[in-house]
């Protein structure tokens, strides 16, 4: 969600498209100290989505440790009234929870307020870190 990193990633392959959610879902910082998401009925993880090319696509697979760290999915989230397909990295071996690395967090938190997730959310977003942000 972090939009410089995004683009230092893929600088002329993406296009922001906006808020999205994934049904089903929660997010919670891993063993590893990094984000990740688990099924559960009652939770939903909200997120940006992009529109990205297959070379975008590549080097977010590289960044992300795809496929030695994150698995990719494709799962059906929430856009607007839409449903679209969107890829989803997702930790399937550290599933364990953990406290966030350092500035990660924090990250997270300036970019959900940026975009204006529900309170709740951003409580929850919270709640993995110690200080007030």
């Amino acid at each position: 969600m972090d939009l410089e990193q995004m683009y230092e990633r893929c600088p002329h392959n993406n296009k922001l498209l906006g808020v999205s959610i994934l049904e089903g879902w929660e997010f919670f910082i891993n063993s590893r100290g990094v984000a990740n998401i688990i099924m559960s009925e009652n939770s939903n993880v909200y997120g940006i989505i992009f529109k990205i090319t297959d070379r975008c696509l590549s080097c977010l697979d590289m960044h992300e440790g795809y496929p030695s760290i994150y698995q990719r999915d494709e799962l059906p989230v929430k856009f607007g009234d839409m449903t679209l397909n969107a890829w989803v990295f997702i930790d399937k071996k550290s599933i364990d929870k953990g406290k966030p690395r350092t500035n990660y967090i924090e990250r997270i938190i300036v970019a959900s307020r940026k975009f204006k997730f529900p309170k709740d959310y951003i409580k929850h977003l919270e709640s993995f870190y110690s200080k007030k942000i």
